[in-house]
Order: structure tokens, then sequence, then C-alpha cells
């Protein structure tokens, strides 16, 4: 697994740690990746926090489920990064977190319960119930451009370690 580090502002050891696990799935079916677009423009990768008592495959299975629709093909789980994150919060907290992402493949499950190619799945407004939200395929090109296009980064925060991850796809698939 290649790991990463986000080097974040001075001072960032003062006040008190809370530390998290994430897990996030890279899926990838003709050229274009699962994303999660935001209020912001943004785009990230299905994924979220870990639960207490879980491993990490059951929470990227999990995750990717809860946020999409789409079930996580467990023999199709193969390492990708892991990212180190250092975050100041608004109140005096530091979070420290580690993002582990995967590489995995999907199917989307219709209303009948039958599988189906989840290359053409979208979902409007399906994540976390959020309005203004909404899952799609992207080609990586247009996921960074609208990720170095947001304006206000506290809204969306994630954004920094989600373009490390999609500048690394760029870089191996060159």
């Amino acid at each position: 697994m290649q790991e990463l580090t986000l080097n974040l502002p001075e001072g960032i050891d003062d006040g008190s740690f809370v530390g998290r696990t994430a897990v996030r799935g890279i899926i990838c079916q003709n050229g274009k990746y699962l994303v999660i677009l935001g209020k912001q423009g943004d785009c990230k990768f299905p994924g979220g926090g870990m639960e207490q008592g879980e491993f990490l495959f059951g929470t990227l299975t999990r995750e990717v489920l809860e946020e999409t629709g789409c079930h996580v093909n467990p023999d199709s789980i193969r390492e990708g990064f892991l990212v180190h994150e250092k975050t100041n919060r608004q109140s005096e907290e530091v979070l420290v977190m580690d993002s582990y992402y995967y590489f995995c493949e999907v199917a989307s499950v219709r209303e009948s319960g039958e599988a189906a190619d989840a290359s053409e799945y979208v979902v409007e407004n399906f994540y976390d119930g959020e309005v203004g939200t909404k899952v799609c395929w992207l080609p990586l090109a247009e996921m960074i451009a609208r990720n170095e296009n947001v304006k206000d980064l506290s809204k969306a925060p994630w954004v920094v370690r989600e373009l490390l991850i999609m500048w690394e796809l760029q870089k191996n698939s060159l």
C-alpha cells in the first residue's frame, strides 16, 4: 500500500487530538470513476469512517453500499493508498485521520434485487440524503478539474486529500 502524508499548518500539534480511520473505494469502469458530487462542485470517492468492531474491508463494503447503492465484489479488493492526515477543526481539536483507499469493483442492485452493470448507475440525492449531491461516473481529468476549482475549502475540506489521490492515479496512468 502506497503511503502519503498531508503536511498541514505549523502549530497543528497544539490542542486535543481526535483519531479516526476511514476507508474509501476507488472504483473504475470504462475509464470513469464512481464518485460523490458535492454541493461545492467537488467530487470524492465513496467511503467513510470505520465503526467500532469493524475491519477495513467490512467498512469499505458497508460505506460504498450506503453511499452509492452499489455492492463491492469482495474478490476484487486490492490495496491502493493510505493517507495520513492532520487537520485543524473549528474548535481546539486536531483530527488525526488515516484514510485507506482500495481499488475494487462493484455491481448495482436494481429494485428487483438483481445485479446490474454499475457503470450506468446514477442516483440523484442518494449520498447521505443531502440535497444537492449525487452519485455518478466521471473521467479522472474532470474529477481533478472540479476539485481544483473549489473556491471555499472550508466547506469541502476533503478536496485536498481527494486531489492527492487523483494526482497519484493520474501519475500512475501516464
